[in-house]
């Protein structure tokens, strides 16, 4: 093989062997040059994009930590009412309150708590319930435990913690289908010698918790996995999600084990996608955002392609100009 072309080579004309040497002197460095420039542009697209991500998912966290705080504040404030608790115990013993006494604590206590869910914008509600077939309610505030059937996490096997993505059922008057998704934090009430005495629902819409589901962002999905593996992704579900989670989740799954947060670029399905994970051990979850990243890198390679496209047409003009000048330069020697 390298005889052949040793024997090609020497059968060339002088003129067409000068006019290879510099063509590949040439261009030869600027196809490296270029070629290194755009991967150097490629690279810097994705680092970009995951410096985004990490600022995003930050911002996120810092919402969903404020959110939580405000869930808390209340739930506290709740086990703090020492009215409360002694209402509540009363009910419990099956004493009965004059109608001035309960007017009374309506006014006081009831009262006081809408109030306090009204001037919190982040809260959806606030709500007690009580084992109790005899007692008053008090709306917005005061529930018996038979209406609290009707929600879907009083079927769960621990009435306690975080209650994600379900319909406020508690009336008749729910419509299906209506966007009204909510999560909560469900705290038991206990007293030393009555023991349960009530179960606390501080309630707080799932859009507001996590407006990132909810945003309608093209090439970008976003979802949240409890510490029970269901997976929550508000407004952007479709077919391209769910395949996405598929070839993600085993990767977020292993992260969840030792409360990983980490951003990183991987392909899916032959697509460049840029895949963040974050950690969120207020409310015992992982928040995960994927964007793609075809868009761009797409763009970065039709300007490599272009730029190799419009060197080749240059590399065939200077091939015939410096063959001509090499030939005019050579016969002038010769002559």
């Amino acid at each position: 093989m390298i005889m052949k072309i040793k024997h090609k080579w020497e059968k060339l004309e002088l003129n067409k062997k000068f006019t290879f040497i510099i063509i590949n002197f040439l261009m030869i460095p600027f196809l490296a040059f270029s070629l290194l420039l755009f991967h150097m542009m490629e690279n810097n697209t994705i680092s970009e994009k995951l410096y985004n991500m990490e600022n995003s998912m930050k911002e996120d966290y810092d919402q969903i930590v404020k959110n939580v705080n405000s869930i808390n504040m209340a739930t506290q404030f709740i086990l703090s009412d020492q009215s409360l608790i002694d209402y509540l115990k009363i009910v419990k013993s099956n004493e009965q309150l004059s109608i001035e006494e309960t007017i009374d604590f309506y006014k006081l206590n009831v009262s006081f708590l809408e109030r306090m869910v009204n001037n919190n914008p982040y809260l959806y509600q606030l709500r007690v319930y009580v084992d109790s077939e005899t007692m008053q309610e008090m709306m917005p505030i005061l529930y018996r435990k038979k209406r609290m059937e009707r929600l879907k996490w009083s079927k769960d096997d621990i009435l306690e913690g975080w209650k994600f993505d379900y319909e406020d059922t508690l009336f008749d008057s729910f419509v299906i289908g209506q966007d009204n998704k909510v999560m909560s934090l469900v705290t038991p009430i206990y007293d030393y010698s009555s023991g349960l005495i009530g179960i606390i629902e501080v309630a707080m819409s799932m859009n507001t918790m996590f407006p990132s589901l909810y945003e309608e962002t093209s090439n970008e999905w976003n979802y949240f996995v409890d510490n029970k593996n269901n997976i929550y992704w508000g407004g952007n579900k479709d077919t391209e999600l769910l395949d996405y989670i598929n070839q993600v989740g085993e990767h977020v799954n292993q992260a969840k084990k030792v409360n990983l947060s980490d951003t990183y670029y991987t392909k899916i399905n032959g697509k460049p996608m840029v895949v963040g994970y974050l950690h969120v051990k207020e409310i015992s979850g992982t928040l995960v955002s994927i964007q793609s990243a075809e868009d761009e890198i797409e763009k970065i390679y039709f300007l490599r392609n272009v730029t190799i496209l419009i060197m080749f047409l240059v590399l065939f003009l200077l091939i015939a100009i410096i063959n001509a000048v090499v030939k005019k330069l050579l016969k002038q020697l010769y002559l």
